[in-house]
Order: structure tokens, then sequence, then C-alpha cells
């Protein structure tokens, strides 16, 4: 028999009720004599194997956790004085099933002596789910053909799976429209709209553990660290295998400066998904805070392994390898993060600089005090390349190319240190010594005398020669 027209009432829950009616003779129930709920499967009629209504109560509870969509099963020899519908809704309204949002289904079967009937009556939160139409194919397809057979057991089965089906794919629909818009408020820093949003699947399935880590992520941004640490811990009560809880909750014991427990989590998350790249590049983070470097590294690269693509991770790396004081790695690093669009702090840029210019330095004036002219002056044109107005390199510089006997590349130096500070004394008496050994006597006097204009003192054996090769000795 075809179903019976689709009823939306007020109510506040979900109910599938079948109703089989088996042969009985004029067995007329009352208002009163409602049945009281005891179970989502009842069968006062006894013609349901328990294997089917193990099977369907199986179903019915793992779509109530689901989506808190409540079905019951009602299997009764007769519905009484009252006609199918309203002995349906009279069930529906009096179990209060699924009351938080009406989500709920009644379905009626009556079957006596082999003959039979069905109706659905649904609850007003369902009505653009299960609508008359899909009620008529899920009679047509599951229910008349097993009726037919007096398969009542196999027919409420599938009936029902068919219900929860399209339930179950109507709720993870609206939650991936609601999850969507919640990815492109965040993308856009709307973090209060993004909130709100999660906000609204959490409604719609109370146990979904994605939203929860979403939204602790989206709280940590705006440094609501208590409610960011719920979200993380319910998420990883209803889905403990979760790696995005555990890497999330990790990086948020990372920012309170818990790092134990952040290295715990973070490696939970690793252990359970060994390619999630995310729960590496935390862990390298809190590895690195903690000063163990080595261990950091390893973590960052496994990262980048995992997602070469990802601009963050270079930034990360670039991080370590400064700690390490591997410095040109570091300033690498830091311009392919930039290049894959990540916006390094000019400060860093800045430290990292620095960092490669002292370390040339060093290693320049190691060389140096060692008689190796050439690696030095290699050292020192590194300084220049990352600092050209360093002035102590362009000062050691010319010193070892007047050593190695390069009057004119001395000059040039000295007198682009002098340009940069023209009253550091030292470097106009080293240029005056140069200009003399150059045989440039008036050039070299003309340094002697701005030494002299700065209250300096020329080195009296030197003014002596000077004199005496000069012709200026009187």
């Amino acid at each position: 028999m075809k179903s019976q027209a689709f009823f939306a009432r007020v109510v506040v829950g979900v109910l599938f009720f079948w109703v089989v009616c088996l042969t009985m003779k004029n067995d007329v129930l009352a208002q009163e004599q409602l049945p009281e709920f005891k179970d989502w499967v009842s069968d006062s009629a006894n013609i349901l194997s328990f294997e089917y209504k193990a099977k369907m109560t199986s179903l019915i509870d793992d779509l109530r956790v689901k989506t808190s969509t409540e079905i019951a099963v009602v299997v009764a020899p007769n519905t009484g004085s009252y006609s199918d519908s309203n002995y349906a809704q009279l069930l529906l309204d009096q179990w209060k099933l699924g009351q938080k949002d009406g989500r709920g289904v009644v379905l009626l079967l009556v079957v006596s002596d082999h003959r039979w009937t069905w109706h659905v009556q649904a609850g007003p939160g369902l009505k653009e789910v299960l609508t008359n139409s899909s009620f008529s194919k899920i009679g047509e397809d599951q229910m008349t053909p097993y009726f037919n057979q007096e398969k009542y057991s196999e027919g409420l089965y599938y009936a029902v799976a068919a219900m929860a089906n399209i339930i179950d794919q109507s709720q993870d629909a609206r939650i991936k429209e609601t999850i969507d818009k919640a990815k492109a408020d965040v993308s856009a820093g709307l973090y209060d709209e993004t909130i709100e949003k999660l906000n609204k699947v959490l409604e719609i399935d109370p146990y979904y553990p994605d939203a929860y880590w979403s939204r602790a992520g989206v709280y940590i941004v705006k440094g609501n660290y208590d409610q960011a640490l719920s979200d993380y811990n319910q998420a990883l009560e209803f889905n403990p295998n979760s790696v995005e809880a555990y890497s999330g909750r990790g990086a948020l014991y990372d920012e309170k400066g818990n790092y134990d427990a952040a290295i715990s989590d973070l490696t939970k998350a690793i252990t359970i998904n060994p390619n999630y790249s995310e729960a590496y590049r935390n862990r390298a983070s809190t590895y690195d805070k903690k000063g163990s470097y080595n261990p950091a590294l390893v973590d960052i690269n496994k990262a980048i392994e995992l997602d070469p693509k990802i601009s963050v991770y270079y930034f990360a790396r670039a991080v370590v390898y400064f700690h390490l004081a591997e410095y040109q790695k570091s300033w690498e690093d830091a311009m392919k993060a930039n290049t894959l669009g990540y916006k390094v702090d000019p400060l860093f840029f800045g430290d990292v600089k620095k960092a490669l210019k002292q370390e040339a330095f060093d290693n320049a004036q190691k060389a140096y005090g060692k008689g190796k002219f050439d690696e030095a002056i290699v050292d020192l044109n590194k300084v220049l390349e990352i600092d050209p107005q360093s002035f102590e390199a362009y000062s050691l510089r010319a010193s070892m190319n007047a050593s190695n006997g390069h009057l004119d590349l001395a000059i040039a130096d000295y007198s682009k240190a002098i340009e940069i500070n023209p009253k550091d004394d030292t470097v106009l008496n080293n240029r005056a010594a140069t200009y003399y050994y150059q045989k440039d006597y008036q050039k070299s006097w003309e340094d002697v005398h701005k030494i002299e204009e700065l209250g300096a003192k020329v080195n009296p054996k030197f003014l002596e020669t000077l004199k005496k090769d000069s012709g200026r000795e009187k």
C-alpha cells in the first residue's frame, strides 16, 4: 500500500515508527493505553527475528550518535481506534524522541490476516530531508517486496537502513557546506564568523571531532588558550586517533611553555600518522625552543620531505639553522620561504645578515693571522657582499692587499674605508704609508695633514722618513 501523506508538526524529536499489525481479534486501544517507550525497536506482535532486531538497534544507535536523530521502530498487532497517521503522531509526541530539534520519523505497518499497510510520520527537523517521495521510494524498493513475502524483519531493517543513509548523507552535506564557509572566513581573517559557523556544525553534529579541533585553532589565534585546550580535549574524546587534535594540542602546549607535554602529544600524532607533516613541523619548533637543535633539524627536514611546497616549513628550518650557527643555510631557507609566499620578518633577515657578516669577518681574521691572505680576502669579499658599507672589511682587506704588494687595491680599499669613516686616524696613517710606498709623497703629506687636523699623531719615524724622501727635511 502506498505511503500516507507526510506530516510535519512542531515536535522536539525524530521518531521512526513501524507498526506491524498481525492477526488479532478486535483488540481496540484507548488513548491512555499507548505503549511506553522501552527500546528503539519494539515488537509487541512478536514477528521480528532476534538477528534483525539487533541489527536495527545497532543502526539506530549509530545514527543517533552521529546525527542526533532518534528512530523508534514499533511493531504492533493493530492501532486500535486510531488511524495509522494519528497513532504514529501520538507516539511521536508522547515518547518525545529527538526532542532537541524535531528530528523524528514514524513508520506504521499494520498486518492482519496476511494483509498489511504502512505509514511514515516525520518530525519538522527532517521535513527537507525525508520527503514524501523518499518515503514512497523506500516503500516500493525496500518494504513492499519483503512484506509481500511476509519477510517483515528484512523489510523493516532495509527500510531503516535506507532512511539512515538519507539522513546521514544529508548531514554530511550540511556539515561540508558549513565547514567550507568556515574555511573561507578563516582565510579572510574573520575569526568570530569562523567560530559561529563551527558552532553551527556542532549544532548539527555535537560529536563531530573535526569541528572541535578546527575551532580550537581559531581560539589559539584569538589568544583564548583555555577554550582551545577544552576543544582539543573534546575532539580527542570523540576521536582518540585524531592526529590534527594531538598536533594542535601539542602546538598549544608549546605556546604555553609546557614543552614535554607538547612533545608527548606531537609524538602521538606522528605515531598515528607518520606522514602528517604538520606534527613534525610543530615538534621541530618545540625541540628548537628546548635548545635541542639537532632533533629539531631532523623533524623539520622530514616535514619538508613530506610537503616540500609549504613555505612556513622553510622558515622554520631557517630558524633551526640559525640556532645551529649555519647562517648561510638559514639565509637560503628564509629566501625560499619568501619565494613560496611566506612573509619573513625583515628583522630576521637582519639578524641573519649580521651573523653572516660576523662569521665571515671572524674567518677572515683567522686566515689573516695564519698568513692565508687569499682565503682572508675571499671571506672579506663575502662580508662586503652582505654589507657594502663595512668599514672594518675595507680596512682589513686594504691591509692584506698592501701586504701582498697590491698597492693600488690597498689605496682603493683605504679610500672607501675613509669615505665611510673620515675621522679614523689609523686608516689615514695606513693610506699615508701606502702612498709613500708608491712614492706619491704629495698624497701622503695630504693624509698626514688630515691626521693632524683630527688632533691625532703621526708615527714619528714615518714622518721623519717621509720628510727625508720627499725633500722636506727643513
